[in-house]
């Protein structure tokens, strides 16, 4: 197989398609398709955090065809409900979670997207919920992480799990967040080695991982080589 890259026609310093939802878009990033020719091509993607009731109009689009062929689309995506329902119940904020889970224990949730594609179940390619309890420990959880590569009828683009990843990366580091741990399944568990998570050596948690500000680069640099690198995004990219 050739391995000669193509480049996705750039989106980065073009007006945006329009946007079906409102998620703050924080990184740009690279995903790979396989041509058949064997030649491969960049795809240009977001890290977006998702936030509010537009968001959440978003998610509920996709809910069925995740829960349905993922194996925690649907937990996710419930949560998020609940952490948008909740938040109106505590806060008169307009239904905006970017201010209603600061407390003891903080949920963030996060999508990578390809706006080119305008089909829903073609655009949004990751999802993950992440934890953090600024009081306790400065620390995120990834609580859950799922990509569309369980979806037989999408088609398959290279490096969806991978760039959730460094994306997380990139964003405890912006955020001075000292370490990144996780509870793996048994399947996952070479996901995450491969990716550059280490065991917490925890015979009695075989399946918990990590990452901390020490290595946090050099993960980054993995993602760099293989995908280009995952770069902030500027005003007029948002």
């Amino acid at each position: 197989m050739r391995t000669e890259l193509k480049t996705y026609p750039q989106i980065y310093n073009k007006k945006p398609a329009k946007i079906l939802f409102s998620g703050q878009r924080l990184y740009t990033l690279n995903l790979l398709k396989t041509l058949p020719d064997g030649t491969t091509e960049k795809v240009p993607a977001f890290f977006t955090k998702l936030e509010n009731a537009e968001d959440l109009k978003l998610l509920e689009k996709i809910e069925n065809f995740w829960s349905s062929d993922t194996s925690y689309g649907r937990r996710i995506i419930s949560h998020f409900k609940n952490a948008f329902f909740l938040s109106n119940l505590r806060n008169s904020t307009n239904g905006d979670l970017s201010n209603t889970l600061g407390g003891f224990d903080m949920t963030k949730y996060f999508v990578i997207e390809c706006p080119q594609f305008k089909n829903l179940k073609e655009r949004i390619r990751t999802i993950s919920e992440i934890g953090y309890k600024p009081f306790l420990l400065n620390k995120y959880k990834i609580k859950y992480l799922q990509s569309s590569s369980q979806i037989q009828s999408v088609s398959k683009l290279e490096g969806q799990g991978e760039n959730m990843i460094g994306c997380i990366i990139k964003y405890a580091m912006d955020n001075n967040v000292e370490t990144i741990n996780l509870i793996a399944t048994k399947e996952s568990r070479g996901f995450y080695e491969k990716a550059g998570f280490k065991p917490l050596g925890n015979k009695h948690n075989p399946c918990g991982y990590y990452a901390n500000k020490n290595f946090y680069q050099d993960i980054l640099n993995k993602i760099k080589f293989k995908y280009g690198e995952i770069l902030s995004v500027t005003k007029n990219e948002n």
